[in-house]
């Protein structure tokens, strides 16, 4: 009800908030191209579910979760009307990298892999559909992106990984998970943090100095072949040692 009335107070600001309402309409239009696309896909074998209740902001925005035999498909759909590229082993959009939206892609498909347990992480792939290009079918690492008009393609073409059992369980679980705002809201803040643990570096190992290892080598061959000369060594070390610490 607050949100309401903020709304109406900003209408003494006519340019913006026909700014804004035009930018909501043409991802509304973006979306439902989405939707009809993925219609297209048989019935029998796939299970599309929207109108999510998944959080924006900073856990990433999902439109569509699609399920069927080459796995579970995290969708988002993007209106570029400029150039969109993979260069670089980056997602690009007018030239400039879209980083961002691959990272919070990939978190999303982490965070529905969460609300899947019985499907395997690498059988959830995040999706970007792009709604303003044509022809365009593409990768970033796991992330799959994907031009409207080839997404169906895209997904049908793919290798089937699921059986109906899996796919069957699957598909409950998320209708009963999806639509949990709360239970969705955990998931997406888990699979931000195991997006952030994945690209930490990793700590080197540590290596045992060359120097240590000469020594431990020399005194091994030493009390092999001559156990004398190392019985008169050690002691020799020993009393060198006792005398350092007696100086103290």
């Amino acid at each position: 009800m607050n949100i309401d009335n903020s709304v109406r107070h900003r209408h003494a600001k006519p340019a913006r908030t026909a700014l804004v309402g035009e930018s909501e309409a043409r991802r509304v239009e973006a979306e439902f191209r989405t939707t009809q696309a993925l219609e297209r896909l048989p019935e029998d074998e796939w299970t599309v579910i929207r109108d999510l209740s998944w959080p924006g902001g900073r856990y990433g925005h999902v439109d569509h979760v699609v399920v069927g035999p080459s796995g579970v498909y995290v969708i988002d759909t993007e209106l570029w009307d400029d150039e969109v590229t993979v260069t670089g082993g980056r997602l690009r959009h007018g030239g400039h990298a879209e980083d961002h939206v691959a990272r919070s892609m990939t978190e999303a498909a982490a965070s529905v892999a969460m609300l899947t347990p019985g499907v395997p992480l690498r059988q959830v792939r995040a999706v970007v559909c792009v709604a303003g290009v044509e022809g365009f079918n593409d990768n970033v690492g796991s992330l799959l992106v994907c031009s409207t008009d080839m997404l169906t393609e895209m997904l049908e073409e793919r290798v089937q990984v699921m059986s109906t059992h899996q796919m069957t369980i699957a598909v409950e679980q998320l209708r009963e998970h999806l639509h949990d705002g709360h239970l969705v809201k955990v998931a997406a803040k888990a699979g931000r943090r195991r997006g952030k643990a994945s690209k930490r570096p990793k700590r080197p190992r540590r290596r045992v100095p060359v120097i240590r290892m000469a020594i431990a080598a020399w005194f091994l061959a030493t009390a092999v072949l001559a156990p004398q000369a190392f019985q008169n060594g050690y002691e020799e070390f020993h009393n060198f040692i006792a005398r350092q610490v007696q100086r103290f």
